[in-house]
């Protein structure tokens, strides 16, 4: 039997929830970084037009299929079932691994051949707006890119194997690589020409740099590619159940999307880009925050719940969710009051006119107001897979999707592509509600007392750091000129900074745990050497 070394490429198991959570924020970060500079290059190279239209449109088929299969299986189950067999046997998880790598890959190339046969049809109810010209160009360019489909897939599997470890290295970096890969495209289109076509190959770049990062990572933990094909597996038929009720509520979720994008279409031309660039910078502090702290939390949750301990993962969401309001709301402020910088730095080249930043900002700034809301929907949401329930956040998602979908057609034939960002954000807060409720009602509260008095404190901070970011941009006005490119970054980066610091003084000064928690988990992360075999229990004292 293989044992992987302990001092393997994939780096050491991280025992802690903050400690994770930090290694995984940290690349996420950087990742989002590179996503920045991606739309910033489309932009530049595109424009706000039919083609990066067509480009974002085509982009929602093959991800569709991405995210009923892959995303379905492996959020809802994957991790406890490998986690389980690897503590009996690894060699039991590794026939696992091999068994839901076949299972899967023919089930991603069977429907990626039927998307290709069918993607004139489906495009054309994705964007029913387009034009004959645009939509040919839009079947090409999702053929292309249902190649991704499968090798995004087959990562997602061996990323699993990774997270069922604890070995969060490699699986955060794999993101970086994925941006690299369209970024190399962009570039090739750019100086060499060929057009948005070899961006559509530089996706299915990024998608093979996503699975070799993973799959090697997983060779060096022990995994050996062995054929193995058992539909009979409990394990796998008890992964393919759970997967039903996530498979749905992740399917409302982009069918969601593509009905904004929809939407969109039939607005002005480049309503669709406005509303993908506005949607894909706001997600930056959901992904670095929100998705960090939630992918962290989730063995820890799991564990929890397969013990029945509810006080111990009562304490475990409260603090979960008390650190993450710490960090996104002083975010949202500085997205909110600093978004037409944020804009026109990330947005603002080439043939991206003022009025498209300025929509752009605008339909930013309602993202924002429902980021608190989107950064803890997916942690709620692992609580319910931590009980092995999947169908109850199928049907919450169900429920604000329709709401969101309802709000978008009414909002947007008033106030244009702006109406689905409110649409949007109304909808994802209700969904908060929504789950927040019914998970306080299985655990007996979820000591909302001591959250509402952390979300007090981080609310008057981040008032403090907000009125720090509007006297700097005004200064700052006075002394420099704001029209030129350094001239705009350097203007949201000295009032951000001055923001965030007077919001981390406020909170060192109220002694804000949570800053107390973040500061040392910090500390430890880069000067102390994880042990490993530390109990899960003991990780949330020490993170927390």
């Amino acid at each position: 039997m293989r044992t992987p070394s302990t001092k393997h490429i994939g780096g050491m198991a991280a025992p802690t929830i903050v400690g994770a959570a930090v290694l995984l924020g940290a690349t996420a970060f950087g990742s989002r970084f590179l996503g920045l500079i991606r739309d910033r290059l489309l932009a530049g190279t595109f424009g706000a037009g039919v083609d990066l239209d067509v480009y974002y449109a085509a982009f929602r088929i093959p991800d569709l299929i991405f995210t009923f299969l892959v995303l379905g299986a492996l959020s809802a189950g994957f991790i406890p079932f490998f986690s389980k067999r690897y503590a009996k046997n690894p060699e039991f998880a590794w026939e696992f691994t091999n068994n839901v790598l076949h299972v899967m890959g023919a089930c991603l190339v069977l429907l990626s051949l039927v998307g290709m046969l069918f993607t004139s049809q489906i495009l054309h109810l994705v964007a029913p707006g387009f034009s004959n010209a645009a939509l040919e160009q839009g079947v090409a360019l999702s053929r292309i890119m249902y190649l991704s489909t499968i090798l995004l897939g087959l990562s997602s599997v061996f990323g699993g194997v990774l997270q069922g470890m604890k070995r969060f290295t490699l699986y955060a970096i794999a993101p970086l690589l994925y941006n690299i890969g369209i970024i190399v495209g962009i570039v090739v289109a750019t100086f060499m020409g060929g057009g948005i076509e070899i961006v559509a190959w530089g996706v299915v770049l990024g998608s093979l740099l996503h699975l070799l990062i993973q799959f090697i990572g997983s060779l060096h933990s022990g995994w050996r590619y062995v054929f193995v094909w058992n539909w009979k597996d409990r394990d796998l038929r008890d992964l393919l159940f759970l997967m039903g009720p996530r498979v749905v509520g992740l399917a409302i979720s982009q069918i969601n999307l593509v009905v904004m994008t929809a939407i969109a279409s039939l607005l002005t031309a480049g309503s669709i880009t406005i509303f993908t660039f506005a949607n894909n910078i706001q997600y930056v502090p959901i992904g670095i925050v929100g998705i960090s702290f939630a992918i962290a939390a989730f063995p820890t949750l799991s564990e929890q719940a397969n013990r029945d301990a509810l006080s111990k993962m009562r304490a475990t969401i409260s603090a979960t969710v008390r650190n993450i309001l710490f960090l996104i709301i002083p975010l949202s402020v500085v997205f909110l009051l600093l978004r037409i910088q944020i804009v026109r730095v990330v947005l603002g080249a080439g043939v991206i006119d003022w009025d498209t930043t300025i929509t752009t900002a605008h339909t930013l700034a309602f993202f924002v107001l429902s980021l608190f809301a989107q950064a803890l929907i997916p942690l709620l949401v692992r609580v319910f897979f931590a009980f092995k329930n999947t169908l109850a956040p199928a049907l919450i998602a169900l429920t604000s999707a329709v709401i969101n979908i309802a709000l978008a057609l009414y909002w947007s034939q008033i106030y244009g592509v702006i109406g689905i960002a409110m649409a949007f954000s109304l909808a994802s807060i209700l969904q908060l509600i929504f789950l927040w409720f019914f998970i306080s009602r299985k655990l007996c509260g979820l000591d909302e007392s001591r959250i509402l008095q952390s979300l007090i404190t981080c609310s008057v901070s981040a008032l403090l750091g907000g009125l720090m970011i509007q006297a700097m941009k005004t200064l700052y006005e006075r002394v420099i000129p704001i029209d030129t490119f350094f001239g705009v970054l350097g203007q949201g980066l000295i009032a951000g900074i001055a923001g965030l610091i007077v919001y981390l003084l406020a909170a060192w000064i109220w002694r804000s745990p949570e800053l107390n928690a973040l500061w040392c988990s910090i500390q430890r992360r880069l000067f102390q050497k994880y042990q490993p075999s530390e109990s899960a229990d003991s990780a949330i004292e020490t993170s927390f």
